[in-house]
C-alpha cells in the first residue's frame, strides 16, 4: 500500500527549538534545544513536547528513549509526550 509509506512520526508540539529529526528504517530520531527560537530565554522545566506516532507504522507498539526529560504519555500512545526535567542544580560553594 502506497499510503503506508507516507505515515511517519513527526513533532507536533515542541518546547524548544528543533535541531534535527529523521525517520529511517523504523527509527525516529528527534533533537531540540530548550532555548526559545528568539534566543531570549529557555522553556522551563515541566514544559512538554509531543510527537505524533502513527499506529499504521508501529502496529506492535514502539519503544522510547529520552534524555533530559521523562515520558508522560501512556505506553504506545498515538501522541507521545515528554516533559523536561529540571537541570542539575550547581552545588553551593563553601
Amino acid at each position: 500500500m502506497k499510503w503506508r509509506s507516507l505515515a511517519e512520526p513527526y513533532p507536533q508540539e515542541i518546547s524548544g527549538t528543533p535541531d534535527s529529526y529523521s525517520f529511517d528504517n523504523g527509527t525516529f530520531q528527534f533533537s531540540y534545544s530548550t532555548e526559545e527560537a528568539d534566543g531570549l530565554g529557555s522553556f522551563p522545566a515541566g514544559s512538554q513536547t509531543s510527537i505524533s506516532v502513527p499506529s499504521v507504522e508501529f502496529p506492535d507498539g514502539y519503544q522510547v528513549s529520552v534524555t533530559g526529560g521523562e515520558v508522560v504519555s501512556t505506553r504506545n500512545a498515538p501522541n507521545w509526550s515528554s516533559r523536561q526535567t529540571p537541570a542539575q542544580a550547581p552545588s553551593p560553594s563553601p
